[in-house]
């Protein structure tokens, strides 16, 4: 598993924030086929949702392509549980990032959280069913604002009772936001919304007393 960190090494931080999707699993196949199928069904042009799609929760995206004269049906509390039950149940193509268990395994406990758009259920559902149980868990239900806004990483941090900046942010890149940085590079966005190219470098690092290694290159 190759982490972007963009960070001289050795590093030393008082705790991480996980991303979920595409950091340490991968439901893309399965989040796919859904909207896919959504779209299909509604008349709704499949490339240009699923381009803006990845790291939003299901509500800001069907809020921003739904139909105007379905807007307020597709909004409901209920549709919006039918799709992700619907996403939830489909193991079929989900992906444990490598690495990602084991590493998580001897990280002390008051130290990580994830912080996710993913809804609340389907986020706890799916690390239950590859057997992890985040002791910190955000998601888009207990943020006003959802990624990229920093809210749930804030969250995160106080959650686990760190300052945001002795923290480690682990998280997948925004779809097509850093193709163009070329090798050996990858793109970044932080809290306060600087984004780019970065040389990609690997090395160790330590969260408390725990030591990790392999860590570089970029995920997604």
């Amino acid at each position: 598993m190759t982490l972007s960190t963009y960070l001289e090494f050795p590093i030393r931080v008082r705790g991480i924030l996980f991303d979920m999707d595409g950091t340490l699993i991968d439901t893309t196949l399965i989040v796919e086929k859904h909207w896919k199928r959504w779209c299909e069904e509604h008349g709704i042009d499949y490339p240009t949702l699923i381009a803006s799609s990845h790291g939003r929760s299901c509500k800001v995206v069907v809020g921003e392509f739904a139909p105007l004269h379905l807007r307020d049906h597709f909004l409901t509390d209920e549709h919006i549980r039918q799709f992700e039950d619907s996403v939830t149940v489909d193991k079929k193509g989900m992906i444990v990032i490598p690495g990602a268990v084991e590493l998580l395994g001897p990280l002390p406990q008051t130290l990580w959280a994830v912080v996710t758009s993913a809804g609340h259920d389907m986020a706890v559902q799916r690390f239950a069913q590859i057997g992890v149980e985040p002791p910190v868990l955000v998601t888009i239900v207990h943020v006003a604002r959802g990624k990229p806004a920093p809210d749930g990483y804030l969250l995160g941090a106080e959650k686990i009772g760190l300052n945001p900046r002795d923290l480690l942010s682990l998280r997948t890149r925004r779809r097509g936001s850093g193709r163009h940085c070329g090798r050996g590079k990858s793109y970044y966005w932080d809290a306060d919304g600087d984004n780019g190219c970065r040389e990609s470098e690997g090395g160790r690092g330590q969260v408390g007393d725990q030591e990790f290694s392999g860590v570089g290159g970029e995920i997604g």
